[in-house]
């Protein structure tokens, strides 16, 4: 009896919760978006239209991530001027290593296309590289972009299985009147920007925002009613309140009222008369005086008050007489007071500061000459060190069993002489430069010229790029970053 009595309960709750009144959420649209390449730092664009759904909205990003990632999400209306900064991840945990250059990682630097040279090494072209001003990007600049994985078709589908999911409601609009226009009138569009300071590792990474709208439950009727009588429920207690309060008013006058005609019949006795003040107590003149001297290793300031004017006037004028200074009698006040180290001059330098926006559109890169045959390119990025953004140009990372196997490029001669190359000024103060060398690609020998490069980390080293004869012919051994 007990079993069918918690069952018929836990029924009947169910039910009640299931007919009353409320304003729910019903599925609209799902966009699923995915990044263009692996590696991607943004910023990513996403206008989303608004339904103008007479109840209001709901707008929600979902990431599903086998990783841990790091981005900043902003987002805003057409009609707002700021965008409201939010996170999404931890950026001091981010799983991004592959997109990363990394100390002691080989690799080539990006580039551009160099042309054959034929048989005459001293006269061959060279690569044309990239601008080198941080911040400034070519016309035809690749806009970094999400691909739409299911345009034309909205209906909802089931969440992959992922080990990482981050939620945030980007938008989130009630009516909460029962007569009015929608909270969100369509035609307006969400405006959300998607970036990191770092680039993170979207491999099998999925982007939802999934669109909502908000409908009454059980029906639009019952929802309108219950909203006027908890409208008329308002309006009672906002009356029974102000009844109260001028309730309360009016017993206050009439308290202040009895004290007046109380004041009235019984005036206050007179004020008795002041006490004379007694005379201030006239002080005896101090001086006091100090000294410095050197004690106990250490630099110090002797001090001590006079009530004798012609005591102080003798021994601020014989500071060496001992008396004076270190044989105190009764009566005489003596203390040492260290002398304080001057304070440091004061550090004008700007200090540094965490990014306040998304990083600017990634640079044109022309990749160089591949290193070797498994060699994986990493698109360059941008990095934020405290004050501006710099950009980190791409490179081919070649993977350690091309090295152990021998499978780099591959040349039948030693390379020609190094030519003679112009450093220019280094850009920023973080730059390396990075001498150009030769590289064997379509049987000719192409020069990849030099260029002033972010190291990954503070303190680390260029090692250019050398060609190592073995038995097989001379071998490319790339370059890569070391610690100092």
């Amino acid at each position: 009896m007990l079993h069918r009595f918690f069952r018929f309960s836990l029924i009947f709750t169910l039910l009640s919760f299931s007919a009353c009144t409320h304003l729910g959420t019903r599925h609209r649209q799902d966009y699923w978006y995915k990044t263009a390449t692996r590696c991607a730092q943004g910023p990513f664009e996403l206008r989303i239209p608004s339904r103008g759904a007479p109840w209001g909205e709901k707008v929600e990003l979902t990431v599903f991530s086998p990783r841990k990632l790091g981005l900043r999400v902003d987002f805003r209306t057409d009609d707002q001027e700021q965008f409201t900064p939010t996170r999404l991840g931890d950026e001091g945990t981010m799983e991004n290593k592959e997109c990363l250059a990394q100390t002691g990682s080989p690799g080539s630097p990006a580039g551009g296309p160099g042309e054959a040279d034929g048989k005459d090494p001293a006269g061959g072209s060279a690569l044309t590289p990239p601008p080198e001003s941080p911040g400034k990007t070519a016309a035809n600049t690749p806009v970094p972009s999400l691909i739409l994985q299911n345009p034309g078709d909205g209906r909802w589908q089931a969440p992959p299985s992922s080990t990482q999911n981050y939620s945030l409601i980007l938008f989130d609009v009630q009516r909460g009147t029962p007569d009015g226009p929608p909270p969100f009138p369509k035609g307006r569009t969400i405006i959300v920007r998607i970036w990191s300071v770092l680039p993170n590792d979207f491999q099998d990474v999925g982007i939802l925002i999934r669109h909502e709208a908000y409908v009454p439950h059980p029906n639009e009727k019952e929802y309108v009613a219950k909203l006027r009588k908890e409208e008329r429920d308002r309006k009672r207690k906002a009356e029974k309140r102000q009844r109260e309060w001028e309730r309360k008013q009016r017993q206050r006058q009439r308290e202040w009222e009895r004290k007046q005609v109380l004041a009235a019949k019984n005036p206050p006795p007179p004020a008795r008369p002041a006490k004379p003040r007694k005379p201030a107590k006239v002080r005896k003149p101090v001086w006091q005086a100090c000294v410095t001297g050197r004690y106990d290793g250490g630099r110090v300031a002797i001090c001590r008050k006079f009530g004798d004017y012609q005591e102080y006037t003798r021994c601020i004028n014989d500071p060496a007489d001992l008396p004076c200074w270190h044989r105190p009698r009764k009566g005489r006040w003596h203390y040492a007071i260290a002398e304080r180290a001057k304070p440091a001059a004061e550090d004008n330098r700007p200090k540094p500061r965490p990014a306040d926006g998304p990083p600017p559109a990634p640079q044109v890169e022309i990749q160089p000459p591949r290193a070797s045959e498994n060699a994986v390119w990493v698109p360059g990025y941008w990095r934020w060190n405290g004050f501006r953004w710099l950009w980190l140009y791409g490179f081919w990372r070649v993977p350690q069993s091309d090295l152990d196997q021998e499978k780099t490029a591959v040349a039948p001669d030693e390379p020609p002489p190094a030519k003679v190359e112009t450093v220019v000024a280094a850009p920023f103060p973080d730059a390396v430069w990075t001498p150009g060398y030769w590289h064997w690609q379509s049987g000719a020998w192409v020069w990849v010229p030099g260029r002033w490069l972010v190291p990954p980390s503070a303190g680390n080293q260029w090692r250019r790029p050398r060609w190592h004869r073995t038995p097989r012919g001379v071998i490319l051994v790339p370059g890569h970053w070391i610690r100092r």
